[in-house]
């Protein structure tokens, strides 16, 4: 195609060709179109004029149909694009795109034939497969084993949590996945190469700010523009998300967000064994409410679960980071603190907690005054987690009898 004046108006241009003809705008929007172009679409006369060269693609091909017309601003070029006719059928173009002419780059010229040999069933076949791929749960990506982007469906942009394909395109295949996990992406793509498939789980943050769990299951294949990897991508972050809550219940009180008898079994387990190892040793508070049942009975038990949750708070804010706060049953707390050293630091922080308590809350418009019985222990050497737990419930026991702390259970 030669260089076209810039006195010619775009009907001249696209009238003097053989074929049908369309002269766009950078962004796509159809700014002519001759009587073959017309014809082509099945398009009455002027209607091809102030659409966007999109708006002839199925779902699926838009992005793609643009990024090649933008790319032709620097070189003329050939291509090929799923189109869609007037009547809602669909034929293979081939395009041969170059600027309107040097001196103005803004504008493109289109010309577009049939592909030969590709018609009817082939073609309704592509635009099939389009549609069916924009309407799948899974997301569906394609890309070289470098990490560029070929192809994604619409549930992978919804995924990812982009609009369009360029968008996708800047992001790459997983630059959206934590930056830890890069090292083991890399291994997966090496194993992609030497095996050729893979099942892999990655997570990471959306555009959108989303944290994403993807399971991916991938597939190197052979293409004429040579070996891709086709992917079928689930989100699996709800599922996730489920399995940490179900966790989390296990070992952590509903009412306090405490530690259960659970967890404060097995990590007082690890902490005596940690102990036998550095020269510290174990600390164990253990406390119970004073009166708590009457203000079930006269404020009812939501004031009574207000005030636990206070008393959970209250305790937590005078331990360390280190110590283990839980909540076994009913009113009693039991805090672990692991490496620590010397008897006085473990009765300053039990009577620090016992001060705390004794301060008077507010609950639901009600003063509420509480007091708390407390027995604490120093773990012994050879001593098994179940009767270091009994000495220090022993301990809470003397207190509550004798209202007066026993330190008897701190020789060490």
């Amino acid at each position: 195609m030669q260089n076209i004046p810039d006195t010619l108006s775009y009907e001249c241009v696209t009238d003097a060709i053989g074929d049908a003809c369309l002269v766009v705008s950078r962004d796509g929007t159809i700014l002519a179109a001759n009587v073959l172009a017309h014809d082509l679409y099945l398009r009455a006369s002027p209607e091809l004029v102030g659409l966007n060269a999109s708006d002839l693609c199925p779902a699926g091909e838009c992005e793609t149909l643009i990024a090649e017309i933008t790319s032709c601003a620097d070189r003329p070029h050939a291509f090929q694009a799923v189109q869609t006719r007037g009547d809602a059928t669909s034929f293979v173009g081939d395009f041969s795109a170059r600027a309107y002419c040097d001196s103005d780059p803004g504008c493109i010229v289109l010309v577009v034939r049939q592909a030969a040999g590709v018609a009817g069933p082939l073609v309704h076949d592509l635009a099939l497969r389009t549609l069916m791929l924009d309407h799948v749960s899974d997301g569906i990506v394609c890309h070289t084993l470098e990490g560029r982007l070929l192809f994604t469906n619409h549930a992978m942009l919804v995924i990812w949590g982009v609009e369009s394909f360029t968008a996708a395109c800047q992001l790459g295949p997983f630059g959206w996945v934590m930056e830890s996990q890069r090292e083991h992406l890399e291994e997966v793509m090496v194993t992609m190469a030497a095996e050729g498939c893979a099942r892999f789980e990655c997570h990471g943050l959306t555009v959108g700010g989303h944290d994403a769990h993807l399971e991916v299951s991938s597939k190197l294949v052979d293409s004429d523009s040579g070996r891709i990897v086709v992917s079928s991508v689930r989100d699996i972050s709800s599922r996730i998300e489920a399995d940490e809550m179900v966790r989390y219940l296990a070992y952590h009180d509903t009412l306090t967000g405490l530690a259960n008898r659970v967890l404060l079994d097995a990590e007082l387990v690890v902490a005596i064994a940690a102990a036998e190892t550095e020269l510290n040793t174990v600390g164990l508070i253990y406390l119970d409410l004073d009166s708590f049942k009457p203000i079930n009975d006269t404020l009812g038990h939501a004031v009574g679960d207000a005030v636990l949750r206070e008393v959970a708070d209250r305790i937590a804010g005078c331990v360390r980071d280190t110590d283990l706060v839980s909540r076994p049953g009913g009113d009693e707390f039991v805090v672990l603190l692991p490496r620590i050293r010397r008897p006085e630091d473990l009765l300053s922080i039990a009577e620090k907690i016992v001060e705390e308590i004794s301060h008077p809350m507010t609950v639901a418009g009600h003063t509420v005054h509480v007091t708390a019985s407390v027995g604490f222990a120093f773990h012994e050497p050879g001593e098994d987690p179940e009767s270091f737990m009994i000495r220090a419930d022993l301990a809470m026991y003397e207190t509550r009898r004798t209202s007066t702390p026993t330190r008897k259970d701190l020789q060490h």
